[in-house]
C-alpha cells in the first residue's frame, strides 16, 4: 500500500530490479532437457519445421540419438537442435518418439 510500482527491465535470462540507489540483475540459467529418440515403429523420427506432423520435413533422427532441448514443449511436440553431421537443425519432435534421460 502506498509503495511506487517497480518496473523490471528483461531480456528473457535476466531481469533488472531497481533496490534503493543499487540495481539488483538476478539471470536464470535454463538445464537442458535430454531425451533418447525411440520410435517403436520405425528407426528414425522426423524434425519438423513447426509443431505439426503436416510440417515441412527437416530431417531424420535416428534411434537411439540423444537430442537436447532448451526450450519449451507443447502437450505433444518439443523444439530441439539436432546436428545431423554437417549442420545443426532446430525444429519440433514428436514427444511420443522420445524418452526422458536421467
Amino acid at each position: 500500500k502506498g509503495e511506487t510500482p517497480v518496473t523490471l527491465e528483461s531480456d528473457g535470462v535476466s531481469f533488472k530490479l531497481p533496490a534503493g540507489n543499487v540495481t539488483v540483475t538476478v539471470t536464470f540459467k535454463y538445464v537442458p532437457v535430454k531425451y533418447k529418440v525411440n520410435n517403436t515403429s520405425g528407426t528414425f523420427v522426423n524434425i519438423r519445421k513447426t509443431a505439426d506432423s503436416a510440417s515441412e520435413d527437416l530431417g531424420d533422427i535416428p534411434n537411439g540419438t540423444v537430442i537436447e532441448s532448451m526450450e519449451g514443449s507443447t502437450s505433444s511436440w518439443i523444439k530441439v537442435t539436432y546436428n545431423d553431421g554437417s549442420k545443426d537443425i532446430v525444429g519440433w519432435v514428436g514427444t511420443g518418439n522420445l524418452d526422458l534421460v536421467s
